[in-house]
């Protein structure tokens, strides 16, 4: 028999070699839900109910103005073919109103008398955007919808002529004014709104044979807490991505300007439009499902460009320049978030794109350099890197949930509006199969909640394209 070598097959090379460098197991992933994390830190409250309601309040002061919605409109009651000052117009319909108060669709109140302001075109294309400028003006009168417009004169005429106004023309309110002598105007008010969502039931189930679970084995001594560890990433990543991209059919109330920016839909009826779990059947077993921050950014978010309130933005990657996002930086900090500061969960395509410089891009066209910071730990226990910008601070957080993105992705959020909602808690239930003497071991996992999710116009979503 010829001398035995270490390279010799058969028993001695399947059975008797060591193999094995460490009994320890190398997992690719260690951190799965970040941002199921940092919502959790940021609020997390118990409900009595699984279908629940926020109190939310824009304050309206920091945006007041209607706008004309009539194809002819009154000219300015006059017979030198423009507005002196003093004269007026009738205002017979109007409509996009924002920030005051009215009742029924279009009705001002008689709060309105007194408010003082701007009058500007529409720049064309019915979009709220103001064209050019026609006077400063104040609301003298009110009555069934309608508004009588008194002119204060024209800054750029030299006898402060007024022209006419066209269809969809805007009055932007800045103050008020009262006349000597007067009683105290009638007052204004605005309601709370509510924003609901719901809890979602997630369930992950762990199961092993008897044989199995009495193995000894390397790697991992037992398949079962292999198992457990593996599957209770899994759950915490189908929580993770139930707070993106959760759908509650019946919306969380607002207006939708992902159905229609010029006619958005209102979503202000607190319902619950469930499915079940019957197959083709429409009867069984309830499924609830909540609204996560994605999928409530591309309902009620807005995207138009020429918008101040925009959240929602499309990067060119091959066109987009250190200017433009200078601009999209102050519409998503105008709010003044808490300390300056939101954070940005993003996968790795989307974080990558801050720290390019491409030719004829983002930097390139520019010379500008963003200051990104080393890595840190920061209070939430994330890593994360901060993104300087010239109105505040995004904390860039990657979350590899996101990597399932059909594009680059970055959801930006204001920490004081954004937490967990919790039914039922998190519960690990084992051995759950005990009859008919199974044999074997079967866990099952089970959550009960949902978002706290409002003042969606603090959040934004952001594809690179």
């Amino acid at each position: 028999m010829p001398a035995r070598t270490l390279a010799a097959s058969g028993v001695l090379y399947t059975d008797q070699r060591q193999h094995y460098l460490d009994k320890e197991v190398s997992e690719l992933w260690k951190s799965v839900a970040p941002f199921l994390t940092f919502s959790s830190k940021m609020r997390s409250k118990g409900t009595k109910d699984p279908d629940y309601k926020m109190f939310q309040h824009k304050s309206g002061w920091t945006n007041m103005r209607f706008h004309v919605n009539d194809g002819s409109p009154d000219a300015w009651a006059d017979t030198t073919g423009a507005g002196v000052v003093n004269t007026y117009m009738v205002w017979d319909a109007i409509d996009g109103i924002v920030g005051l108060p009215y009742t029924g669709t279009v009705t001002p109140d008689d709060s309105w008398i007194g408010l003082a302001g701007i009058v500007y075109q529409d720049d064309g294309n019915d979009n709220g955007v103001p064209g050019t400028y026609v006077c400063h003006a104040y609301i003298s009168a009110v009555a069934s919808g309608t508004v009588t417009v008194k002119n204060l004169g024209c800054r750029t005429h030299a006898t402060f002529l007024a022209a006419n106004v066209t269809d969809n023309a805007i009055f932007i309110v800045t103050h008020s004014l009262s006349g000597e002598g007067t009683v105290a105007p009638k007052a204004g008010s605005d309601n709370l709104e509510m924003v609901y969502n719901s809890c979602s039931i997630i369930e992950t189930a762990i199961q092993v044979t008897g044989t199995l679970y009495e193995a000894a084995l390397r790697g991992y001594s037992s398949d079962l807490a292999r198992l457990r560890n593996d599957r209770t990433m899994l759950h915490k990543m189908k929580l993770n991505n139930m707070y993106y991209n959760g759908m509650r059919s019946a919306g969380i109330g607002g207006s939708a300007y992902g159905v229609s920016e010029t006619s958005p839909t209102d979503d202000t009826t607190f319902a619950v439009t469930t499915a079940t779990d019957a197959g083709t059947a429409t009867t069984g077993n309830v499924v609830r499902s909540g609204m996560g921050v994605i999928t409530a950014l591309h309902r009620y978010g807005k995207s138009l460009i020429t918008d101040s309130e925009q959240n929602v933005f499309s990067v060119n990657e091959a066109t987009y320049k250190y200017d433009h996002f200078v601009d999209d930086a102050v519409k998503v900090f105008q709010y003044v978030p808490s300390a300056g500061l939101l954070y940005g969960f993003c996968d790795m395509r989307f974080k990558a794109f801050f720290s390019k410089v491409a030719q004829g891009g983002f930097l390139g066209n520019s010379n500008a350099k963003l200051q990104i910071s080393d890595f840190k730990l920061d209070k939430v226990g994330l890593n994360v890197q901060d993104l300087i910008t010239p109105a505040g601070v995004i904390r860039l957080v990657y979350d590899p949930a996101l990597a399932n993105e059909p594009k680059g992705t970055m959801v930006l959020v204001d920490p004081a509006h954004i937490g967990q909602v919790v039914y039922r808690k998190t519960r690990i239930k084992f051995d759950v199969l005990k009859d008919d003497d199974f044999d074997g071991v079967k866990d099952n996992i089970r959550s009960d909640e949902g978002p706290w999710l409002d003042l969606i116009q603090k959040h934004s979503l952001w594809t690179l394209t």
